[in-house]
């Protein structure tokens, strides 16, 4: 993380103050990825970017999965994203329900990359559905 801060802003930082403003943003972080929704997504697009990760010292291959929501007035928003090892339909399913429990009512178009299992967990949370293959995968 400081050499990335350094790469972008040319400023050299503590590992000390890394971690002062990791911990001043996290109560404020924790509350955006429980925001409640404002109901509808007209269309959703979710999928997933696969990198390297350090944990505990190591290297690992992570998915960053996202789903982001054109709402009905045009806006784009991120509702929440994830650091996980797959993106399988089993998380997909969860990351559905999570949204139904925020308040998210509707998502009558779905795009993501042809993930298998993904039409049946839309059909499961949200049955009018329509699922869509984007077309760069």
């Amino acid at each position: 993380m400081r050499g990335r801060v350094e790469q972008l802003c040319g400023v050299a930082v503590s590992p000390d103050l890394i971690s002062k403003v990791t911990d001043a943003t996290h109560a404020e972080m924790l509350e955006w990825q429980s925001r409640p929704s404002d109901g509808v997504y007209a269309i959703a697009h979710c999928d997933a970017l696969r990198g390297k990760t350090r944990q505990e010292r190591l290297l690992r291959n992570k998915a960053v999965c996202m789903g982001i929501g054109a709402t009905c007035a045009g806006c784009r928003e991120v509702p929440r994203f994830w650091i996980e090892q797959t993106q399988g339909a089993k998380f997909w399913r969860k990351v559905m329900h999570e949204w139904k429990t925020r308040g998210m009512q509707d998502v009558p178009v779905a795009v993501t990359g042809g993930l298998m299992g993904f039409p049946e967990v839309m059909e499961a949370v949200y049955p009018q559905a329509l699922v869509q293959t984007c077309i760069v995968h």
